[in-house]
């Protein structure tokens, strides 16, 4: 145990946090990138959106030294993970109360969406909305869930990059430098209704209905691509392979049923990809733009979008939900049944 006091080494400001979740240990790095805080019994995991939120572990150890010296941190999260896998004995049984407070404490899959890779780095587009509940957030790559952690967001365009930690490659969309027009063909990707349909990337095609969102918002687009919850982050494609803007939200089909007793078909949104790059410009986060003078095969978008666009899984307890909105205003967005059988 160690024993010394956390603001020792400035804050936790520095963002760096990995979290383990089948030990239930974290690493937290300092504002100085100096120390390496560990921390074990953790249930509720930093923030990936507040930094100086640690989490609820107790704090074990602290390696010195600078980013070598993480090494260590893991090398010690394996030892102890041994050690207790070794030491491990049957538990006696507890009463109801007591295993109903540690599931509702259990980090669990509260939600999804979609996300796209803008450089060979690992950096990642998608909206804010996707993440804003998360303790942890996961990017489902090739049958492996690596941990994405988040750079910056846009809370007014409802935008976020993210970083995949320790993936490079060479798959990623460039964004277009005019954006699209009036009538333009696009192609949305993503992963909507995750857990329902398949595990493959999914592509609707339409156009550009208006060239201003809900309310005149002229920082979206309105298309008629059809769209649905879990698409959200996820690229909007133009004829030539280039994303001009994130696939961000439908119309409120049943609001506007009680309003106006009608059922709006095919009204959706998206964020301009103008807006993309001023949000990535202002963060130093290297893109790539390209004109839309040629014109590719569908195939040929489709192939490019499903080699960029990437699940992302929101993880989090029900205990910190309620914590976060209450526990009124959870019941009346998900219940129970709806995070355990996700």
């Amino acid at each position: 145990m160690v024993d010394m006091n956390i603001g020792d080494d400035v804050t936790l400001g520095g963002c760096y946090r990995n979290y383990y979740p089948d030990v239930n240990y974290e690493i937290l790095g300092s504002s100085s990138g100096y120390a390496w805080y560990v921390f074990k019994n953790v249930s509720v995991p930093a923030s990936v959106n507040n930094c100086s939120y640690k989490g609820n572990g107790v704090l074990e150890e602290v390696f010195y030294g600078g980013m070598h010296q993480f090494a260590s941190a893991e090398e010690y999260i394996k030892q102890k993970t041994t050690q207790k896998m070794v030491a491990e004995v049957e538990k006696p049984e507890e009463d109801e109360r007591t295993n109903s407070r540690a599931e509702e404490n259990e980090i669990i899959p509260i939600s999804s969406g979609s996300g796209f890779f803008v450089n060979k780095d690992g950096y990642l587009v998608s909206n804010y909305h996707v993440v804003e509940m998360c303790q942890y957030v996961g990017a489902s790559i090739e049958g492996d869930l690596l941990n994405v952690k988040v750079i910056a967001s846009d809370i007014t365009n409802d935008l976020i990059v993210g970083k995949v930690e320790d993936l490079s490659n060479n798959r990623f969309l460039p964004i277009s430098s005019d954006g699209a027009f009036l009538g333009d063909n696009v192609i949305a990707a993503g992963f909507p209704l995750a857990g329902t349909l398949s595990d493959n990337l999914k592509v609707t095609r339409g156009i550009v209905s208006s060239m201003s969102g809900l309310n005149n918002n002229y920082s979206e687009y309105q298309i008629d691509a059809a769209v649905q919850s879990g698409n959200s982050g996820g690229p909007l494609i133009d004829g030539s392979g280039n994303v001009v803007g994130v696939v961000v939200s439908q119309l409120n089909k049943y609001a506007i049923l009680q309003q106006q007793e009608i059922i709006p078909e095919n009204v959706n949104f998206a964020v301009k990809s103008q807006n993309v790059g001023m949000f990535l410009s202002a963060n130093n986060i290297d893109f790539t733009t390209k004109d839309s003078r040629k014109a590719v095969q569908n195939r040929e978008v489709a192939k490019s979008a499903e080699e960029s666009t990437v699940m992302l899984l929101c993880f989090n307890s029900i205990s910190n939900i309620k914590e976060m909105y209450g526990e009124q205003n959870v019941s009346n967005i998900f219940t129970l049944k709806n995070f355990k059988d996700w």
